[in-house]
């Protein structure tokens, strides 16, 4: 059990994606030809590429993290937090003088 908490993890789950380029379609092969290469492209490039980035995105929070960078990604989240803010107080002054 752990009595304090370790501000180098990473505690919030980011949503992110990641594309993996597909095979190239050959014009000198039948539609058939690169049918089947492409299911064969995808068993032994697609799915090990993404069951690896799949485990990394899941085990990403587990890892630690050097705390400068930390501290880096805290103040650029309280400066969205508080550029956020200034939009909204500023959206409800307009709203508040067309009324």
């Amino acid at each position: 059990m752990e009595v304090f908490q370790d501000y180098t993890r990473y505690n919030t789950d980011e949503k992110a994606y990641v594309l993996i380029p597909k095979r190239e379609f050959n014009p000198e092969l039948s539609a058939f030809s690169n049918l089947i290469l492409d299911l064969v492209d995808f068993k032994d490039r697609v799915r090990p590429v993404a069951r690896d980035i799949s485990l990394l995105d899941t085990t990403s929070r587990y890892q630690a993290r050097k705390v400068d960078e930390e501290i880096i990604s805290n103040a650029f989240r309280q400066e969205l937090i508080s550029v956020e803010t200034e939009k909204t107080g500023a959206g409800d002054e307009k709203r508040a003088i067309s009324d």
